[in-house]
């Protein structure tokens, strides 16, 4: 099987069924489709009954946060990728997956573009056309707009101890660890901006400073980072970053990711 499409719902019933709707039309039929609800009671679990018929595996039980649930996802999965499309989030439009699998892939990532749905608007995002070190660095690729080849989640999910950005500490993981990845000039999905990963509260800052100024000096493979270039890049983006920065008023909070950058790119060289 081509592909499993894992989603995770907690209390979300009309999300749900937004997202039910968009996988049901999907012209390309080569993928299992695998439902983790955290024990809903808002109706949740009798709309999933309704569609079982669609589903190779479903549950409705309590969990551990969106990312145990992910986790029980990929260890039932059969696909050769999996593609996390979770309550609320919806593909593009019905070719999605038709255009995404017209091709044969053999990368461990494979990601395209995808919507921002905001409450008085919708912005398009592209992803960096390189799945490297240094646009990680910068930001996170967009989880449902991915389709994660299986081997690379069961050899090691994500980190439940993080509450929102366990994926972006495995895609940091992966491509230290030699794993590759290929941009796909499809729009891919609609992001739901209501969920966890769009609170920037106080949880998100801890979690980010974590990332960042702990778990990276973890990385024990950093210091046999055998692609110079991406260090190259990195420090000509933190050069020309700073020099910009420098031009506004409000730089501190600017120049404080900056210097992560800079202790970042020192450590790998061993400078």
């Amino acid at each position: 099987m081509k592909l499993s499409i894992i989603t995770v719902n907690l209390n979300n019933r009309d999300g749900l069924q937004k997202t039910i709707d968009s996988v049901v039309s999907q012209t390309f039929r080569d993928f299992e489709w695998i439902v983790i609800d955290g024990g809903s009671t808002d109706g949740s679990k009798e709309l999933i009954e309704q569609y079982a018929d669609h589903f190779a595996y479903w549950v409705s039980e309590p969990d551990k946060g969106v990312y145990n649930a992910m986790n029980k996802g990929v260890f039932i999965a059969q696909g050769d990728y999996l593609n996390f499309m979770n309550s609320g989030d919806v593909f593009s439009d019905n070719n999605v997956l038709a255009n995404v699998f017209a091709e044969e892939h053999y990368e461990d990532v494979l990601y395209g573009d995808w919507i921002l749905q905001l409450a008085d608007r919708e912005i398009r995002v592209s992803d960096p056309n390189k799945f490297n070190l240094l646009n990680l660095f910068k930001e996170c690729i967009c989880h449902q707009s991915m389709f994660i080849k299986k081997e690379l989640l069961r050899e090691k999910g994500y980190d439940e101890t993080y509450g929102i950005m366990a994926d972006w500490k495995r895609w940091l993981e992966a491509v230290i660890s030699g794993k590759t990845g290929c941009y796909l000039p499809i729009l891919i999905c609609v992001f739901d901006c209501s969920g966890i990963s769009f609170q920037f509260n106080e949880k998100y800052r801890r979690e980010e400073n974590r990332l960042f100024d702990e778990d990276l000096k973890q990385f024990h493979a950093l210091k046999r980072y055998a692609r110079n270039e991406d260090i190259i890049e990195l420090h000509m983006f933190y050069d020309k970053s700073l020099h910009y920065a420098k031009l506004l008023k409000n730089t501190l909070k600017i120049i404080k990711r900056l210097e992560k950058y800079r202790l970042f790119c020192k450590k790998v060289l061993h400078r």
